[in-house]
């Protein structure tokens, strides 16, 4: 059983105190005195955050429909920034899942078993990521926007629940999650009606964001109810909302109604997080899971003005060096465990013991550094000893600057190389051979090495932190003169720090030098910098709105030792056939997001390229001239195509309604006002059969130009 399996595992280990014994009953509990911070809520902004808070999140969260799998492995954006599971499988190799699955009319189709296709395909995607998901099943069940009946709620969340072990999908954890929001619930009922039993659930969550506005009432009325459940517990969603870091302001109004109030960083920190991480801690027997949405919601249209989803602001903590560092001291804290190659495995044990192991893993990288260094200095002895350069006395370019690690060569390196450009700059006046690179990083990825005119992409592993635990990469690059030596981030790159570099001189005995550098890249990776897959990627947008024809092609050339190369659209996930001549190009794309990756035709050094928005087509000067689409009012219309019309619908994500005549369009009320929605229109001709349209993506006051039916 699926439940047992899991809660054995948890019950045999963290045992939490609070007035009297007792353990905690679910899934990939965290060791006694741990927890995890997870990072959201869309691609862009968790890479920024990694790339500008220097932190691997130990979780990352993504939302998705059921309805066409959106956002599952391929990119979506409805409004509220790109999401891609995919995407986020491949780039965060050693973080747990959080996936909220939206549900918003789709109830029925889940019930009556109209979903249990995407339902089947949503737990085997997942389960074969082997990796600890925190499933929200229609999260913030209780939410009035949501407007999910309690009976038709419970009924689809326990079917889901029995899906996933029937599935034997060990590694999915069921999540039941409510709003906890001042405003009260969905026609005013107690949140609890919507509990669909002790024996369907496996974790509870809430979400946190003003809980001022009722004195924490709302917050606490759950927990409470937590504890007498003994699951733990998620803050699924959390941000500063009304709250702009990057300009220093709240405002009081949910619907920025009111004037803003200036703020400063230091009052930001003191009104919102201050007592964020304090509840946090209060609780910390219950809360193992919190959910940070680190993002710019302004720049977001489901989220921009007028504001009719609410004033959410700028919640992102590196637009602030106060609330960056003060985030980065908390949550740092022993307290939370890192993202790590043991994360899972300590997750899956739920023991202190597993704790103890990813202390062994660290012993391991440095060993492995010591190795490393070891082999290095002995190969190269026979000619020259290497010359160290102690980076944090070169030429440096910001936003990289100075960190003090005590475990560091002379104390210092160099820190925040994650923005393309940053990085340091010094000249070798010597021919050499060789050189190598000692850093920390939390990522698995690649820098960028500058020698002269030449740029080499490195690849490197996770060391498991940004301080404390070094190791190095070996780099054979030969210059015959004076060499300049760049190191920075660029496009595609990950961020690492970097204690020192040394150069190996080159004294005549080339020969060593080449055997030092197979050997160590190697031990790092077996995709030499010059054997990596590289591509020019460029795109078309869509040229009129609905077509769905835009495109994006690649020219690359293929190296002589390689037959063909394949390129992924979608993260990585999947990839086209094997590539032999200069140029490919995918047509017939929707707007949104791609992430763009190449590797050989063997399936070797898969490499991240860029990622591409292509944009919506031209929209009609005047709204009304759209064919097919969603009214502001939530009226779902298409216009008639002279189809005789022995039967008509009008249908949204996945419910068909009798659709009335109305003008020159068919029209059914919805009542839908804001969203992001899947939209169908059938209608039978009785001289040339049945013509079916269909629109992705569609919110309030949009539509596409042109259908096949009109």
């Amino acid at each position: 059983m699926l439940k047992l399996q899991k809660a054995v595992a948890a019950l045999t280990a963290s045992v939490i105190t609070v007035g009297a014994a007792y353990a905690l009953e679910g899934p990939f509990v965290p060791p006694d005195g741990k927890q995890l911070m997870v990072i959201g809520q869309d691609t862009i902004s968790i890479d920024d955050y990694r790339n500008h808070v220097g932190v691997e999140p130990a979780g990352v969260t993504t939302y998705i429909s059921l309805s066409d799998l959106g956002g599952l492995t391929n990119g979506v954006d409805n409004g509220g920034g790109p999401n891609n599971a995919g995407y986020l499988q491949q780039q965060y190799p050693n973080s747990i899942h959080a996936i909220a699955v939206y549900l918003v009319n789709q109830l029925g189709g889940v019930n009556s078993g109209a979903y249990d296709g995407q339902m089947d395909q949503l737990i085997n995607t997942l389960k074969s990521w082997e990796r600890p998901v925190l499933l929200r099943w229609g999260y913030e069940a209780d939410g009035a926007w949501n407007g999910y009946d309690p009976g038709a709620y419970v009924q689809a969340f326990q079917k889901m629940s029995q899906k996933v072990e029937q599935a034997g999908a060990d590694n999915i954890a069921m999540v039941w999650q409510v709003a906890s929001y001042c405003g009260g619930t969905y026609g005013g009922r107690a949140f609890t009606d919507w509990y669909p039993g002790d024996q369907y659930v496996d974790w509870l969550a809430f979400s946190y964001f003003t809980p001022q506005d009722c004195n924490n009432s709302a917050i606490d009325s759950f927990m409470n109810f937590a504890r007498s459940k003994n699951k733990p517990v998620m803050i699924a969603e959390s941000a500063s909302q009304r709250y702009d870091i990057q300009v220093g302001t709240y405002n009081s109004c949910g619907n920025r109604c009111a004037a803003d109030q200036q703020k400063s960083s230091e009052q930001i920190w003191n009104e919102w997080f201050v007592n964020y991480f304090n509840y946090i801690d209060q609780h910390k027997d219950l809360i193992k899971v919190a959910a940070y949405i680190n993002a710019d919601w302004d720049s977001q249209s489901l989220w921009a003005p007028p504001y009719g989803m609410g004033y959410w602001g700028d919640t992102r903590v590196q637009e602030s060096s106060l609330i960056r560092d003060n985030w980065i001291s908390e949550i740092t804290k022993a307290n939370w465990l890192p993202a790590s190659p043991t994360l899972f495995s300590t997750l899956a044990l739920g023991s202190t013991t597993t704790g103890t192991d990813t202390d062994t893993s660290t012993d391991t990288g440095s060993s492995t550094q010591t190795d490393t260094d070891t082999d290095t200095g002995t190969d190269t002895g026979v000619t020259s000893e290497p010359i160290r350069i102690e980076v944090e006395s070169t030429t440096i370019s910001a936003p990289a600057e100075t960190y003090r690690d005590g475990a560091a060569s002379g104390g210092a390196g160099v820190a925040y190389i994650y923005q393309p450009g940053a990085g340091f700059e010094f000249n070798f006046s010597k021919p050499m051979k060789g050189l190598s690179i000692r850093y920390a990083s939390m990522n698995s990825g690649t820098i960028t090495v500058v020698t002269n005119s030449k740029t080499h992409k490195v690849p490197f592993n996770s060391t498991g932190s940004w301080t404390g635990n070094y190791q190095s990469i070996a780099l054979d690059y030969q210059h015959a003169s004076e060499t300049t030596i760049r190191i920075q981030f660029e496009s595609g790159d990950a961020a690492m720090n970097i204690d020192y570099v040394e150069v190996l001189p080159d004294a005549g005995d080339t020969s060593t030098a080449t055997d030092t550098s197979t050997d160590t890249s190697t031990a790092v990776d077996p995709c030499i910098p010059e054997d990596i897959p590289d591509a020019l990627v460029t795109y078309s947008n869509e040229t009129k709105l609905g077509l769905s024809n835009g495109s994006i092609s690649f020219d690359f050339d293929i190296a002589q030792w390689r037959e063909g190369v394949q390129f992924s659209i979608d993260g990585g996930v999947t990839y086209s056939g094997t590539q032999t001549v200069s140029a490919y190009t995918i047509g017939d794309l929707a707007p949104g997001n791609y992430v763009t990756y190449a590797r050989w035709e063997n399936g070797e050094c898969p490499t991240l390229l860029e990622t591409v928005t292509i944009a919506e087509g031209e929209r009609p000067a005047d709204d009304t001239d759209l064919a097919f689409g969603l009214e502001a009012d939530g009226t779902l219309y298409h216009k008639d195509g002279g189809h005789t019309g022995g039967f008509v619908y009008l249908c949204i994500n996945g419910g068909c309604y009798s659709a009335s005549k109305n003008g020159d369009r068919y029209e059914y009320q919805t009542g839908i006002t804001s969203g992001s929605h899947n939209i169908e229109f059938k209608i039978q001709d009785n001289s040339v059969g049945q013509c079916i349209a269909t629109a992705g993506g569609i919110s309030p006051g949009k539509g596409i130009a042109e259908s096949n039916c009109f």
